[in-house]
């Protein structure tokens, strides 16, 4: 029962903990960390990085736009059973990330080497993708009732039509393997 800016606050401490943790592991057991700053290396790094910036700020808020244009339009309680449905599928989608960011240094590697080799594991990935998401997408659409009940309570029995309803969302999980190709093979701008 915290406020917004207790919980905001929190996981900003949270964060901030984490980096200097980071930093001291760092700094005892890989390297000595040199923390003279190199204005013209970080100038270089935040030119290149700069379309990435701009691809994690769509992906970020492209997850949670559905919800405010929703909020306009419906009430609070279908925006909650709205939201409810799309964090577990939300939470689907966290196996086949795991799966790509595997995979992304194996189609970088065969990028360098012949293109048949990274044509065959991109078929291979993408297979992998599909009958991954295949069940996910069938048995989150058969257990949405109980699956909600246990992840969000009572209050929100109907989340689980929303969810039936978006289930099929999961079976789109090998076209996650286009933006790690195109990623890995320098097709940045086109993804």
């Amino acid at each position: 029962h915290a406020s917004l800016q207790t919980l905001v606050l929190v996981s900003i401490f949270a964060s901030a903990c984490k980096f200097l943790a980071s930093l001291f592991i760092f700094d005892r057991s890989i390297s000595r960390l040199n923390l003279r700053p190199h204005i013209s290396l970080i100038q270089k790094l935040l030119i290149s990085a700069f379309p990435f910036a701009i691809l994690t700020f769509l992906l970020s808020s492209e997850g949670e736009l559905n919800t405010f244009i929703l909020s306009m339009n419906r009430t609070a309680s279908e925006v909650g059973w709205f939201a409810g449905a799309n964090m577990v599928i939300n939470y689907a989608s966290i196996l086949p990330h795991v799966c790509l960011q595997a995979i992304f240094p194996v189609f970088s590697r065969l990028q360098a080497q012949t293109q048949t080799s990274l044509q065959s594991m991109y078929q291979r990935s993408f297979r992998m993708l599909f009958l991954l998401g295949l069940p996910m997408g069938i048995g989150l659409a058969l257990i949405a009732f109980p699956l909600i009940e246990m992840f969000l309570g009572p209050g929100f029995q109907q989340a689980g039509k929303a969810l039936i309803l978006m289930s099929p969302i999961v079976l789109l999980m090998p076209s996650y393997a286009n933006g790690a190709l195109l990623n890995a093979t320098g097709k940045q701008g086109l993804f």
